[in-house]
């Protein structure tokens, strides 16, 4: 009995360049890479509220992954997720209700979701993953 060969991933042809502050435009994206997509909303949500990249030390690989999430190591995608929002807000009392707003509304314009209130439960020490969860669980 011939054994069935499993469904290869369809590639669309060209590659889009990823570049930060680009839309990315493909196909049915897999769920591992519409949550590096999301990340990337995060982060570049952060750059757009703060004008910062996560500090001196984290920028350039901030930016790195913005330019190519899909094809960024687990490594960096695990780095630039668990960064904590203070990295962009130097104030320790940041980011506050106002900022936490902006933020939000933000990542949701990023993601393509309906605008909602912020949910509680988040704050400077928060990190970029837990900022993507909600936005991607929040109807």
């Amino acid at each position: 009995m011939a054994k069935k060969q499993p469904k290869k991933r369809k590639v669309a042809a060209k590659k889009p360049k990823l570049a930060a502050n680009k839309e990315l435009t493909v196909g049915a994206l897999s769920a591992k890479d519409q949550a590096r997509i999301n990340c990337k909303h995060v982060l570049e949500a952060l750059h757009a509220e703060t004008g910062g990249m996560g500090g001196d030390v984290a920028a350039a690989r901030v930016q790195a992954y913005c330019n190519d999430p899909i094809n960024a190591t687990a490594t960096e995608f695990a780095f630039v997720g668990s960064l904590i929002l203070k990295r962009w807000y130097i104030d320790p009392e940041k980011p506050n209700a106002a900022e936490r707003a902006g933020l939000w509304q933000e990542v949701r314009t990023r993601m393509q979701r309906p605008l909602s209130p912020v949910p509680g439960g988040w704050d400077g020490n928060s990190d970029v993953f837990l900022v993507q969860a909600m936005a991607e669980e929040t109807p």
